[in-house]
């Protein structure tokens, strides 16, 4: 039985290599690629891809939903809740 391959592509347009070595870098490079005006009003899950050493690969938006909540299921490296500016890391704190 045959089924529809899906294939994600990744095209590296960026001369600038961006690392990053904690969460207040990760808020940067989020806050440089987010919606500001809809921050405070729409909860969104991103994925930021890093290599092995912790060079920005990209960023993808997976999830939007309302003020409450969006549905998420996967591992978490850390967990960062961002305003316009500030931030705090679950894993700065010990939470995870």
């Amino acid at each position: 039985m045959k089924v529809s391959e899906i294939k994600i592509s990744y095209t590296n347009e960026v001369d600038e290599v961006i690392k990053v070595l904690g969460s207040s870098e990760v808020y940067q490079v989020l806050k440089a690629n987010w919606d500001m005006d809809t921050i405070e009003l729409q909860e969104e899950f991103k994925l930021l891809l890093l290599n092995q050493a912790n060079q920005v690969l990209g960023i993808k938006s997976l999830f939007k939903g309302g003020v409450s909540n969006c549905s998420v299921d996967v591992r978490l490296l850390d967990h960062i809740l961002m305003a316009k500016n500030s931030y705090f890391s679950f894993e700065d704190e010990g939470i995870l």
